[in-house]
């Protein structure tokens, strides 16, 4: 199966989100079709030294969701994916519920252990526990509570700081996601899979076992 398109929600560094374009297939590096976010931030710089033919739009977050959900109506998005990778808005529950296309969000802990913003979620894990990780995940009005398309875990070094445990979780997530994310774009993943019963049944349909992530080491990475 082909790629389908897609199209990227950032308003961070974008330093995830031009590794992940780098490092994809060419032909899913192809289907990216549009960069939106909503305040200045580091992913458009990013994402051009990658992508640079790539459409870049930046409206207020309320401006920029009707946009989004107009521009996924449009013939060539009509199959579209929509990632959200570093985007730190909270969208709206009307724009969730009314996206047509599948909402799909990388976060810096194992869902549904820590949701919430990255900040807290690293200082609450490094207190808390001794292995966190991060997970993609499909968007639902409950804050990163949609179903988990895929988890890998990263164990936490009690020797370092939160800031360093941060490093360690994003590391594993700039070397995974590509894989991941390659894999998801070659699904028949839909918008109303939000709603399904559970992860395990909606992977079982979507055929998300280990062996289909193509080239996917799935050894567990340590802290340095």
């Amino acid at each position: 199966m082909n790629p389908r398109p897609w199209i990227a929600l950032s308003s961070s560094t974008g330093r995830t989100l031009a590794t992940l374009v780098r490092t994809l297939s060419p032909e899913a590096r192809a289907s990216l079709r549009g960069l939106y976010t909503d305040r200045e931030c580091g992913a458009p710089a990013a994402l051009a030294e990658v992508r640079p033919d790539v459409p870049h739009l930046r409206l207020p977050r309320k401006e920029l969701e009707k946009r989004v959900l107009e521009d996924l109506r449009r013939p060539e998005l009509r199959d579209a994916l929509v990632l959200c990778c570093g985007y730190f808005a909270i969208l709206s529950k009307d724009f969730v519920e009314n996206c047509p296309a599948p909402l799909v969000n990388t976060h810096p802990s194992l869902l549904p252990a820590f949701p919430g913003l990255e900040k807290s979620v690293h200082e609450q894990a490094a207190r808390q526990v001794a292995v966190s990780g991060f997970t993609v995940h499909l968007i639902t009005a409950e804050l990163d509570g949609g179903p988990i398309l895929f988890q890998h875990p990263v164990w936490l070094d009690p020797a370092l700081e939160p800031e360093a445990l941060r490093e360690s979780v994003r590391a594993a997530e700039q070397h995974y996601l590509p894989q991941i994310w390659d894999r998801l774009l070659r699904t028949d993943l839909r918008g109303p899979d939000r709603d399904a019963v559970s992860s395990l049944e909606l992977r079982r349909r979507l055929g998300l076992r280990a062996p289909s992530f193509k080239n996917l080491d799935l050894h567990t990475e340590r802290s340095p």
